[in-house]
């Protein structure tokens, strides 16, 4: 087991039905990476969520355990190598720092967002932070 940190689109309840089991999660952040949006999705209808190292930065999400299989999963939905990579950030839970998976787009290009996708980033951020609507996502 190794662990997933989600920053855009994955909120809990969308991730439990990709991997078709129920998760636990736990409140997270990235230290020294901003949330950008960068690539084009044509299921969202605009840009998409990726990580850019910023040592001012913290990008804020969750964490959750993922087995092999669930990684091939989400792999194939992240549609690894080509829209997306997946490498291991530093990140910092409850019991105090530790590294997770997380998926960082190959596109250096900016699209803006739809509503909708930050409405789903914001669920994400929800889950664990007080207070966050899409609007509260900055995009860049």
């Amino acid at each position: 087991m190794s662990l997933l940190f989600s920053y855009g689109a994955n909120y809990p309840a969308r991730l439990t039905k990709t991997l078709g089991h129920g998760i636990e999660t736990w409140k997270a952040y990235a230290p020294g990476y901003e949330r950008v949006f960068r690539g084009y999705s044509k299921r969202w209808g605009g840009g998409v969520a990726s990580l850019l190292l910023n040592p001012e930065a913290e990008t804020l999400g969750y964490v959750t355990r993922v087995t092999a299989a669930d990684l091939r999963i989400l792999d194939a939905r992240e549609e690894v190598p080509t829209a997306y990579l997946r490498v291991e950030i530093p990140v910092v839970i409850n019991q105090g720092p530790t590294e997770a998976w997380a998926y960082i787009a190959r596109s250096p290009l900016f699209y803006p967002p739809t509503k909708r996708y930050l409405e789903a980033v914001a669920a994400t951020v929800a889950a664990h932070w007080d207070d966050v609507s899409w609007q509260d996502i900055p995009v860049c």
